[in-house]
């Protein structure tokens, strides 16, 4: 996405951006997301002296999208994922987990919401 690729160096492998724990696990990437393939992994994490790391040794793939399907992306700009740091905001599956963890308290989720609103695609179940 060029107007990402502006502000950020795109990464070139794959990065989580959402951890659940095994009785919080979801079983689908919905909603998914065109122009980005992303995939639902179960994995181990580990714990060395309150540092948490991921062992990927057992990886199982739950669920998997490809970049050519889902909704088109939400209405973010790169620098408001700039300013929050997540470029993971260009996908809706992260966009929608972070409207359900909303408690309505703060200044960012009012800016998210907005974002959502603006979109030109807003996949059905998300809800702002």
């Amino acid at each position: 996405m060029p107007n990402i690729e502006r502000i950020f160096t795109p990464p070139t492998e794959w990065l989580p951006d959402a951890v659940r724990c095994q009785n919080c696990n979801i079983e689908k990437i919905d909603p998914s997301t065109e122009g980005f393939d992303e995939a639902l992994v179960m994995v181990h994490l580990n714990e060395s002296n309150g540092i948490l790391s991921i062992d990927a040794s057992s990886m199982t793939v739950v669920d998997f999208s490809p970049n050519g399907d889902g909704h088109y992306p939400p209405m973010f700009s790169p620098v408001l994922m700039s300013r929050f740091c997540d470029l993971g905001l260009a996908r809706w599956i992260r966009v929608k987990h972070l409207l359900e963890m909303d408690n309505w308290s703060g200044d960012v989720m009012p800016i998210i919401r907005k974002a959502v609103r603006q979109s030109r695609d807003i996949p059905p179940g998300v809800e702002y």
